[in-house]
């Protein structure tokens, strides 16, 4: 691999990983206000990361920027 494509792959997890931790920080920050909130499904309580959007975004999010790295750095011209 080029090391353009080694910073860039580097700058990627360090992004996905910081926005990961810092989004499970704020799920486990407790709710201070629940007057308007609806109540939560029993399957969204039984499995709360893998039913939340934001977490499935960042695993795509993961999953396409593996394959656009690994795809530009297997077709690139050594």
């Amino acid at each position: 691999m080029s090391t353009f494509i080694l910073i860039l792959l580097g700058i990627s997890i360090g992004i996905l990983g910081y926005g990961l931790v810092s989004t499970m920080m704020l799920t486990k920050q407790k709710v201070r206000d629940t007057g308007n909130d609806a109540s939560v499904p029993e399957e969204v309580k039984k499995r709360p990361y893998l039913r939340n959007p934001i977490f499935l975004t960042y695993g795509i999010a993961l999953a396409i920027t593996l394959f656009l790295i690994a795809y530009y750095a297997f077709s690139l011209n050594w």
